[in-house]
């Protein structure tokens, strides 16, 4: 059953007929209901299925990052379903063993070009440290207004992050994992240049925690 708002030539949500209303990024939008499956999936379609709830389930608790990573570009589709899009040939495998390629992984678009002046490495403390080289700062990201690091632990299917981290001192930002000691963490960092649109963005390797 639909329901109407703002009288009969308002908006509705819900099913009427043959059509479903409902909105999208604020927008009213009224979608033909699919035909009912009078089959069983493919075995194409299965596959697909596969890889999609695979991504989803990795990608949709940094739900809150990549929000803030595609903010400054007119997509025609959410952030999620962005990055749903970018990461599917970051899914390795042969059905229905597929997994995650980790350093292939793209959490928004744009590469640091100069990736050798981040340094990530595990303290005796269980943090995350990561080193920026300051005599090539500038070249990554003078000043930005996003900044992330973010860590994957694959047994436990965990995100840790942290989105613009206070400084440790001069050259070090740390990101707690504390809670996670002996365990194994797939580390990002990305960036967003205030004088740019697009976030820039690198997998930093895998870490043992301390």
């Amino acid at each position: 059953m639909a329901t109407l708002k703002n009288g009969l030539f308002g908006q509705f949500s819900g099913r009427i007929g043959g059509v479903v209303g409902t909105s999208w990024k604020g927008k009213q939008v009224v979608k033909k209901l699919p035909a009912r499956r009078k089959t069983g999936p493919t075995p194409a379609q299965l596959q697909q299925q596969a890889k999609f709830s695979l991504l989803m389930g990795f990608l949709k608790p940094i739900k809150s990052i990549l929000e803030k990573a595609f903010e400054k570009t007119k997509l025609p589709m959410t952030a999620l379903n962005k990055a749903m899009s970018d990461n599917q040939n970051a899914v390795t495998g042969i059905y229905p063993d597929f997994k995650m390629d980790y350093a292939n992984v793209t959490l928004c678009k744009g590469a640091i070009r100069n990736p050798d002046v981040l340094k990530v490495a595990a303290s005796s403390e269980g943090k995350l440290i990561l080193s920026i080289n300051r005599s090539s700062l500038y070249s990554v990201a003078a000043i930005w207004t996003l900044f992330y690091i973010a860590a994957y632990e694959e047994e436990s299917r965990r995100w840790v992050y942290v989105i613009n981290p206070e400084p440790a001192d001069d050259k070090t930002y740390e990101l707690d994992l504390s809670r996670f000691r002996s365990k194994s963490f797939h580390t990002y960092v990305g960036f967003m240049p205030a004088t740019g649109n697009s976030t820039i963005s690198l997998y930093t390797g895998m870490i043992t925690v301390l």
